[in-house]
């Protein structure tokens, strides 16, 4: 179902954002994620929510909480377990000179685009903008971030390998790029399942400048469907990122670390049941891109190399337990969501 209707804008022929969520099975976060949009100090946005085939009445029930606000449109497709053909089918049509990303079950501040839009106006010739992030635990909901985020005000021109190369720091639903860019180096790779979004920002790092507002911006709900994905699906789509780089003849300095990534994640995922070739993986991966991080992983996987399987299963476990609770008691100090206004809401 896609809702064609037209964005009236006084001489313009489209928004100035274009918002572009992937849906599945996301009836449960329609109210959060609806309020986060409507409480953006800038309304001259429109949205596309592209369901990927939901069973719980997902678009139902966006459809009664959108009413006839005509900046949405909505649209329901076959299902393909994957985000980025509806990323990449929404971008096709997305009429905006920027467009910004939100995962289903994150949040923004309200004053995200309105200052992503400024950090552009600062910035020319940046491609990009990310921001920083918090984390809530969904048993935490329902919740409103407050009217204004702290933390760290100031924009800067991020570096590509703080950003992408030292680890993948820029979160999907803090990105806002424009729209020109992101057609130029031919958007989302919808064969690279689980790192689409990784290698689009890598792609767009060789374009132009990347920009980062330090403020967290955006909330990301942690719950069991959406904690990261396990480490052998990681590792086998940071190996396939790496073989794409590869034919991509991306440069030097960014193929070796994202082949190194693709070595460090390998051995995380088969350090329980094979703890001696974990360990060599380390050791390539440190070869390839020597940092800290990865000394320091190489080191306990040494360590622990003689405990039994059980004993470091037992470990392992402990140490997602730790950090599942680091990430969501950074967000424990949001305040519960104020009861929605009963007065209709503005028209566009």
């Amino acid at each position: 179902m896609l809702d064609s209707r037209p964005i009236v804008r006084s001489g313009r022929s489209g928004p100035t954002v274009s918002i572009i969520t992937s849906t599945f099975e996301a009836r449960a976060f329609v109210e959060h994620y609806v309020a986060a949009l409507e409480a953006q100090t800038i309304d001259d946005w429109e949205c596309w929510l592209v369901d990927d085939g939901s069973e719980d009445g997902t678009l139902d029930a966006f459809a009664e909480r959108i009413g006839d606000d005509p900046r949405f449109h909505l649209v329901a497709r076959p299902h393909s377990g994957r985000p980025a053909p509806n990323r990449a089918y929404a971008l096709e049509r997305a009429r905006g000179r920027y467009v910004a990303f939100c995962d289903q079950d994150d949040f923004w501040f309200p004053h995200k685009l309105e200052r992503q839009l400024r950090a552009f106006e600062l910035h020319p010739d940046a491609v990009l903008c990310h921001t920083s992030r918090r984390f809530v635990d969904a048993e935490n909901l329902p919740y409103t971030p407050p009217a204004d985020a702290p933390g760290d005000e100031r924009i800067v021109t991020d570096t590509t390998e703080r950003a992408l190369l030292e680890r993948c720091a820029v979160t999907c639903s803090s990105v806002m790029a424009r729209r020109d860019s992101l057609r130029a180096v031919d958007g989302f790779a919808e064969d690279l399942a689980g790192v689409d979004d990784y290698h689009l920002w890598l792609k767009l790092a060789r374009y132009g400048d990347l920009v980062w507002i330090r403020a967290p911006l955006v909330v990301c709900t942690l719950h069991g469907r959406n904690m990261s994905a396990s480490p052998k699906t990681l590792a086998s789509g940071l190996l396939r990122l790496a073989d794409r780089l590869e034919h991509e003849q991306a440069p030097r300095r960014m193929r070796r670390a994202l082949r190194a990534h693709a070595l460090k994640a390998s051995a995380v995922a088969g350090w329980i049941e094979r703890p001696l070739r974990a360990v060599a993986l380390l050791a390539r991966s440190w070869r390839l891109w020597p940092r800290r991080r990865t000394l320091a992983v190489l080191t306990a996987a040494l360590l622990t190399s003689p405990l039994t399987r059980r004993r470091r299963r037992d470990l392992w476990r402990r140490l997602q337990d730790r950090r599942s609770r680091g990430l969501t008691g950074r967000a424990t100090s949001l305040p519960p969501r104020a009861p929605r206004p009963t007065a209709s809401r503005s028209s566009v």
